[in-house]
């Protein structure tokens, strides 16, 4: 055998064999890293989520305990059912204060409830003259309650003999928030 034959075998044996290991030994490892990369850097990622989700439970827990002492001020916010009259004479001492003629009407039959707490449907109508209507609607601001207002509807009527002033007609209606008096002490 002539040396060109030699150095040729030797040539295609050592392609065969590079070959061989790429194709057999490299690429299946280096698909394998891959795979393990894409794993690390998925379980990264949720890990990251894990985490921030731990803070943003850390900060709540935080924020639930700073609120705790301020509960029975949060539960005055919502009517107690039960104690619609106090609501209803309070929303007539306050009409009176402001020298208006009130019709309330607070329809107990009509309530809804969503997550523990009802809404009651309300309308509230006044009769007065501006001042004296916008004084009242201050008033509500200024209230404990909140009142989830869906409309507001102002009618001028006729002039007041007494006053000079136009009588204008106030509707509100709306919904109030109620829970019963056991969620109160919860």
């Amino acid at each position: 055998m002539s040396i060109k034959k030699k150095i040729l075998i030797f040539f295609i044996t050592i392609v065969a064999a590079t070959s061989i290991i790429f194709y057999l030994i490299i690429l299946p490892t280096v698909s394998e890293i891959r795979k393990i990369s894409k794993a690390i850097y998925d379980e990264r990622v949720d890990l990251e989520k894990k985490y921030l989700r731990g803070q943003l439970l850390k900060k709540t827990m935080e924020d639930f305990e700073m609120i705790k002492p301020k509960k029975n001020q949060l539960a005055s916010v919502f009517l107690t059912l039960g104690q619609e009259l106090n609501f209803i004479t309070t929303l007539e001492k306050i009409a009176g204060e402001n020298r208006l003629t009130p019709n309330i009407q607070l329809n107990i039959n009509e309530i809804k409830e969503k997550d523990d707490i009802k809404e009651i449907p309300i309308i509230l109508t006044v009769q007065g003259n501006f001042i004296q209507t916008m004084d009242y609607l201050s008033s509500l601001e200024r209230l404990n309650y909140y009142i989830n207002l869906s409309s507001l509807k102002l009618t001028a009527g006729s002039p007041n003999e007494a006053s000079g002033s136009n009588i204008i007609t106030t509707i509100l209606s709306g919904k109030i928030n109620a829970i019963d008096a056991d969620q109160e002490k919860k």
